[in-house]
């Protein structure tokens, strides 16, 4: 089992893993030790958006 640190400026932590064709994105949601606590969102992305997904995970924390 892998030990995940967070994102100590926001409290949360995005992952973007790609399983065969399939692209998840998981949100976390961090425990007072800086790991992570539980998952909060998952979604599941087609291969081809994989781009957009990433703009936006990037324009959600910069805006956040």
């Amino acid at each position: 089992m892998i030990t995940l640190l967070c994102n100590i400026s926001d409290n949360k932590l995005r992952i973007t893993l790609l399983c065969g064709e399939i692209i998840w994105r998981y949100k976390y949601i961090c425990n007072r030790n800086n790991q992570v606590d539980k998952i909060i969102k998952q979604t599941k992305l087609a291969k081809g958006a994989m781009l957009k997904a990433i703009r936006r995970q990037k324009n959600i924390i910069i805006n956040e």
